[in-house]
């Protein structure tokens, strides 16, 4: 195993840990929607890795987007029950593993029938659907 997981990992606590940070100075909705573009973003570079510093770069830029992915979707969450944060994590952490649980039959099943490629073009769909849904589904602040 090389070292990219390593700096993935590195990455990833990072962004984590700075998310409180991020949260305050940007906003929750900006940082969402930056995490979207990011996922874009990573996800096609990803694909398109053809060198070591590329795939080390990449490692880097799925860490930072993870990272952020994660600890703000959690606080996001967490958010609708203030009361009740421990209920909102495990719905949280419930739907991301009922996700994962589907996500991955469905990479099998178009890999199988078109190619990696499409999967990866599915991916980035995905990700645009998820800012598309932020941009119009932003509450309206009262006039």
């Amino acid at each position: 195993m090389g070292p990219e997981p390593s700096i993935k990992t590195f990455v990833e606590v990072i962004a984590i840990f700075s998310t409180p940070w991020v949260i305050a100075r940007i906003g929750m909705w900006r940082a969402l929607l930056a995490v979207t573009g990011l996922a874009v973003v990573t996800i096609q570079l990803l694909a398109a890795v053809q060198s070591f510093p590329q795939m080390l770069a990449g490692a880097a830029l799925e860490g930072l987007y993870y990272g952020f992915y994660a600890s703000l979707g959690i606080s996001y969450v967490q958010s609708f029950a203030p009361a009740t944060p421990a209920r909102a994590t495990a719905m949280y952490w419930n739907t991301l593993m009922v996700s994962g649980v589907m996500a991955g039959p469905a990479v099998g099943l178009i890999a199988q029938a078109y190619d990696f490629q499409t999967v990866i073009r599915c991916a980035s769909r995905v990700a645009v659907v998820a800012a598309a849904v932020l941009i119009f589904g932003r509450p309206r602040s009262p006039a």
